[in-house]
């Protein structure tokens, strides 16, 4: 395994073990019936892993669908340099039982999704309310004013709505306080995971409501301008969805980049939503 495998690895498994005491290098070994040494050369990137068991990692390690593909496009790099392979970027590569789009996994490493860290599945409580990561982007902003009554008016909240979410991100090791503000503690963070997690779904459910407030509320042709709410309804081959969530995921980290470039002054919220509409 080439040492980016092995440090992304390693970075997933610090993660893990910073939100679950309890887990160790021997705990991980045991549940992947492994001998401990074996496991922290694995690691360390001084032994490669069979591919068979990327996915066992991923489901120990709680690898959301980016993560999973990061690590995947790494190991497959990793088996492009060893046999010096050139493809070009709509050429696939097979490597035994496994194959690897170049289109999915080697372009992608210049992927924005790359820039964004992980965080500890403890942190997803500031999920709960949406104006917890409202406050946390709003300290970012050029405009942005320490001071509680303008950051509640700035979101539609209440004071003590503000105070609470401030302490509770400050509590978490998401944000602190600065002279003449706040900081982000991590500038570019992700909060994913790789199952369903109860503070992410009510997180989703209060933006959509927002959404629909937004297209109930706001009919101006000012307005119209300043939003982009479209779908697409489609006859689908489910094979390919877990593919479509991939791209999906990646192309909001790409508008994402698009949208924080320059100075900073306003406060945007992008949804996505795949979703069967049969029963």
């Amino acid at each position: 395994m080439n040492s980016t495998a092995a440090q992304l690895l390693r970075n997933s498994f610090e993660r893990k073990k910073a939100s679950q005491g309890t887990f160790s290098i021997r705990s991980f070994a045991k549940t992947m019936k492994l001998s401990p040494s074996f496991l922290s050369a694995i690691l360390q990137g001084k032994k490669s892993i069979p591919l068979a068991r990327i996915d066992q990692i991923a489901k120990i390690l709680d690898l959301d669908l980016l993560a999973l593909a990061e690590l995947k496009r790494a190991i497959a790099q990793q088996v492009l340099n060893e046999h010096n392979f050139s493809i070009s970027s709509q050429g696939s590569v097979t490597h035994g039982a496994h194959n690897y789009s170049a289109s999915d996994y080697s372009a992608a490493n210049q992927s924005a999704s790359k820039k964004y860290r992980s965080a500890p599945k403890y942190q997803f409580s500031i999920l709960a309310n949406w104006c917890h990561v409202a406050i946390l982007d709003l300290c970012t902003c050029a405009h942005f004013q320490k001071d509680n009554d303008w950051i509640a008016k700035q979101l539609g909240i209440t004071n003590y709505q503000v105070e609470f979410a401030l302490n509770r991100l400050q509590a978490l090791g998401v944000l602190v306080e600065t002279q003449n503000g706040y900081k982000k503690v991590t500038s570019k963070m992700r909060l994913a995971y790789h199952e369903s997690h109860s503070d992410i779904r009510k997180f989703h459910a209060q933006m959509i409501e927002k959404a629909q407030e937004e297209l109930k509320n706001k009919a101006s042709r000012e307005d119209f301008e300043k939003r982009e709410i479209t779908g697409i309804t489609i006859a689908t081959n489910p094979k390919n969805v877990q593919r479509a969530r991939l791209r999906l995921t990646e192309a909001l980290h790409e508008v994402a980049e698009i949208l924080s470039e320059g100075e900073a002054t306003e406060l945007y919220q992008i949804n996505a939503q795949l979703f069967t509409l049969l029963k």
